[in-house]
C-alpha cells in the first residue's frame, strides 16, 4: 500500500467517524494520485467536504481543490436528477399493487449527511417472481426496453435488467443471491422472512419499502460476495458497509444474522470484512475470528490494477468462470470454449494467443486462491 492509499484510508476513517486530518500523514501528498485512485474508488464525491474543510491541513494547492469541487458538483448535480426520476416508477409499482423492496443504493444514501455525493447508478428492487412479467409490462409504459432472453424461472438469472435513453436503470430482482455461488438454491424461508420484516423509509423527500436492518446488512454482505467473484469491489462498497454497521449497531440482531450467513455459507467472509473495517476504517466489530495479519488481503486487492477485468476485457466472458474444487483449479468447458472463440474472434497469432490465455489463466488462478483465503468459494451448481 503506498502512501496515497493510506491517506484516502485515513480520510474515509474520519468520514466516517469525524475528527481532524493527522497533519504528519500529510507532510508529503501527492494531490492527483490521492484525487485520481478517489475517483476510481467511486469515494471522491463523499470525501469533499473533508476536503474543503482541512485543505491547508492535507496540504491540497488550489487546482487540486477546483478540480475535486467541480467533479463534486457534477455528481451532485447527476445524483439529484436521478432521484427525480425515482419518484414515477416507484408510484407506478404501488398504484398497480406490485410490492416493491428498494436496495442497497437507496438504502445506502440516507447513512451520509448529504445523500447526493452518494453515487447511485441503477434502482435495485426486489420484486416477487409472480409479479415479474407485470413488472416489466409497466417499466414499458414508461419507455423502458424489454430485456433480451429473460427467463424468470432461470435459478441463475438473479435479477432482469431494464434500460432507457436517458433515465435511471432499473434492475427487477426475483432473489438477493446468486445460486452458483451460494451454498443454497433455495432459501425460501429467508426470502418469506424478507417480505415479513420489511420497513418503510425515506431519503430526499422519497419514501419507499426497504429491508429489515438485519436483512439489509445480509444482503450487503451477499451483494459484496458476488461483485467479489466476477469482478471486484470498491472503498465505497467498504464504506457503506462500515456506516450501514456503525449507525445501526445497537439495533442489529447478529444471532439472527450470523445463523443466515452460516447457512449461506457466508459466515467466514463476513468476518473477514468486519475486522478489514476495524484495521481500516476504526470500525468497531461485534465478532472477530480471522486473524488480523490477513485483513491486507481485500484492501490490497480493491487498490491493485485489476488484471482479471483485463482478462475479462478481452474474453468477454459471458460464460461461467474457473473455480476451485479439491485444491485443484478446474477450467468449465464453457469457458475454454470462449477462450478458443475470442482467439479466432482477435485473430491473433498463435505466440499472442498462447501469452494471452497465460495470462487470463494465471490472473484467474490467483484471484480464485485469494477469494478462498477471504471466505469465498466459486461453485458450480447443476440446474
Amino acid at each position: 500500500m503506498n502512501a496515497s492509499q493510506e491517506q484516502l484510508l485515513h480520510l474515509l476513517t474520519l468520514m466516517i467517524h469525524g475528527g481532524e486530518p493527522n497533519s504528519g500523514l500529510f507532510s508529503k501528498v501527492n494531490e492527483n494520485e490521492l484525487f485520481e485512485i478517489a475517483l476510481r474508488q467511486n469515494v471522491s464525491s463523499l470525501l469533499h467536504p473533508i476536503i474543503e474543510a482541512y485543505s491547508a491541513e492535507l496540504n491540497l494547492d488550489e487546482q487540486i481543490k477546483r478540480d475535486w469541487k467541480k467533479s463534486t458538483i457534477l455528481i451532485a448535480v447527476q445524483q439529484l436528477r436521478i432521484t427525480s426520476q425515482l419518484d414515477p416508477i416507484l408510484n407506478l409499482f404501488k398504484e398497480n399493487n406490485v410490492s416493491t423492496i428498494s436496495l442497497k443504493g437507496l438504502v445506502f444514501k440516507q447513512l451520509y449527511s448529504q445523500p447526493e455525493l452518494r453515487t447511485m447508478s441503477d434502482l435495485d428492487l426486489l420484486i416477487s417472481v409472480e409479479d415479474i412479467p407485470k413488472s416489466i409490462e409497466l417499466l414499458k409504459r414508461l419507455g423502458y426496453d424489454v430485456p433480451d432472453n429473460f427467463n424468470v424461472n432461470d435459478p441463475g438469472h438473479m435479477h432482469i435488467e431494464m434500460y432507457k435513453p436517458g433515465s435511471l436503470p432499473v434492475e427487477l430482482h426475483k432473489t438477493l443471491w446468486n445460486p452458483r455461488y451460494m451454498k443454497k438454491r433455495d432459501n425460501q424461508q429467508w426470502t418469506n422472512q424478507l417480505w415479513k420484516n420489511k420497513r418503510l423509509t425515506e431519503v430526499g423527500g422519497i419514501q419507499f419499502t426497504a429491508l429489515a436492518l438485519d436483512d439489509e446488512l445480509i444482503n450487503s454482505v451477499i451483494h459484496m460476495a458476488t461483485h467479489l467473484i466476477y469482478s471486484g469491489i470498491k472503498l465505497r462498497h467498504l464504506c457503506d458497509f462500515a456506516l450501514f454497521l456503525k449507525t445501526y449497531r445497537d439495533k442489529f440482531d447478529f444471532e439472527y444474522i450470523n445463523s443466515t450467513l452460516k447457512s449461506m455459507d457466508l459466515f467466514s467472509f463476513f468476518n473477514y470484512l468486519l475486522l478489514t473495517c476495524n484495521s481500516y476504517l476504526a470500525l468497531e466489530v461485534p465478532i472477530a475470528i480471522i486473524q488480523k495479519n490477513q485483513c491486507k488481503l481485500l484492501i490490497n486487492d480493491i487498490f491493485a490494477t485489476n488484471s482479471v477485468a483485463e482478462a475479462e476485457g478481452w474474453l468477454e466472458l459471458s460464460g461461467r468462470y474457473p473455480f476451485y474444487r479439491n485444491n485443484r483449479l478446474l477450467f468449465p468447458l464453457a469457458f475454454l470454449i470462449e477462450v478458443c472463440r475470442q482467439l479466432i474472434k482477435k485473430r491473433k497469432s498463435m505466440f499472442i494467443s498462447i501469452s494471452y490465455s497465460k495470462r487470463s489463466f494465471k490472473a484467474f488462478s490467483t484471484r480464485t486462491h485469494l477469494l478462498r483465503i477471504i471466505g469465498l468459494h466459486v461453485r458450480i451448481n447443476k440446474f
